[in-house]
Order: C-alpha cells, then sequence, then structure tokens
C-alpha cells in the first residue's frame, strides 16, 4: 500500500514538474515572440521617424529659396505632413512621450508653426524678417535631429544597439540601447527659441 502511494505521490509530482516546465517553456516562447514583435516594430518606427524628420528639414531648406506664395505655401504645407507622419512614427516606438519628451514638443510645435505659415502664405502673406529667422533655426535642430535618429538607425541595423522597451538608461550602466542613444540625441538638441503666432502651440 505505502509502495502504491509512493508511485501515485511520485506520478502527480513528475506531471506537476512536466507542467511546470511545458508553462516555463511557453512563457519563454511568449517573451521571445514579444520582444521580436517590439523589436520589428521598433525599427520601423525609427525608419519612418528618420525619413519623416529627414523630408521635412528638405521641404523647409526649399522654402528659403522660394519666392512665390503659392510655393512657400506648398513646402510649408509638406513640412507640416511630415511633422504629423514624425508625431504618428515617434508614437510607435516603445517609448513614452515623457521619455522623448523634447523630441515631440519640438516636432509638435515645428508641424503647427509651419502649418500657420502655409495658410498665411496661401493667402498671399509671405514669411516676414521673424518668421523666416524661426524657419533657419528650425532647419538646423531638424537637420542635427535627423542625423543623429539616422546614426541610431544605423547603429540598430548594424547589431550594434538593441530596442529596448522602456528607453531610459539604468542607473547601473545599461549601453547599446535605441532608448540611450535616443536620449543622447535629445540632450543635444538646442532649445527652440519662443514661436509667437496665432496657432494651438504658440509661446
Amino acid at each position: 500500500m505505502k509502495k502504491r502511494t509512493a508511485v501515485i505521490i511520485i506520478s502527480v509530482l513528475s506531471a506537476i514538474i512536466v507542467a511546470v516546465g511545458a508553462f516555463a517553456i511557453y512563457q519563454n516562447r511568449k517573451l521571445v515572440f514579444s520582444a521580436r514583435v517590439n523589436q520589428i516594430y521598433g525599427e520601423r518606427a525609427l525608419n519612418d521617424l528618420t525619413e519623416s524628420l529627414s523630408a521635412m528639414e528638405e521641404a523647409l531648406q526649399k522654402s528659403k529659396y522660394a519666392t512665390s506664395a503659392p510655393l512657400i505655401s506648398r513646402l510649408y504645407t509638406d513640412a507640416a505632413t511630415y511633422a504629423s507622419s514624425a508625431v504618428t512614427a515617434l508614437g510607435g516606438l516603445p517609448y513614452s512621450t515623457y521619455e522623448l519628451e523634447k523630441t515631440s514638443r519640438f516636432i509638435n510645435a515645428a508641424g503647427d508653426y509651419v502649418l500657420y505659415l502655409s495658410r498665411a502664405a496661401s493667402e498671399g502673406e509671405l514669411p516676414d524678417e521673424e518668421a523666416a529667422a524661426n524657419i533657419v533655426e528650425m532647419t538646423k535642430t531638424l537637420a542635427m535631429t535627423s542625423e543623429g535618429f539616422s546614426q541610431v538607425r544605423q547603429a540598430l541595423a548594424d547589431n550594434a544597439l538593441t530596442m529596448d522597451e522602456y528607453g531610459a538608461c539604468s542607473d547601473d550602466g545599461l549601453k547599446d540601447t535605441v532608448g540611450c542613444e535616443l536620449q543622447v540625441v535629445e540632450e543635444k538638441m538646442p532649445d527652440f527659441p519662443e514661436l509667437i503666432y496665432d496657432g494651438a502651440l504658440s509661446s
């Protein structure tokens, strides 16, 4: 009787061990799959963000040499559209807007500002000296940020970085992650001048 009881106990324990092992394997595969999905979506969002910022910069660069109001309006509209795409891509990264607050604030403000200038140009009003100076500064910041993000994207493609989930460098010195490098890019961004205009994000 004792032997039979022992066999039953061993059988039950074996079944439990197998079940726990199977669950652990399932959870591990689930985590690996989740990490892979996070990596794929993160890479796509980073690509879209970099390309949108680059296209926005290009549109603003062209606008500096445009002389007709309709052309200026179209270029500013293009820039605002790319800003919207950049904001969408930023939201696709596995980081909160708080962690990339400076980038998010700049893109939103820049997009709203050029949209305001686009409407003014569509009514025949060319950018004044102050607006032209703001566009120059905005273009410089875009160029710097776009280049920084492009380098991060290339490092990720070269497997020199990993797409971390939280986007913040840890206190224990975690390095070689996309989040850490994006923070470095943010820290190098210059403070953008106050924008006084008839728009939602006016300073």
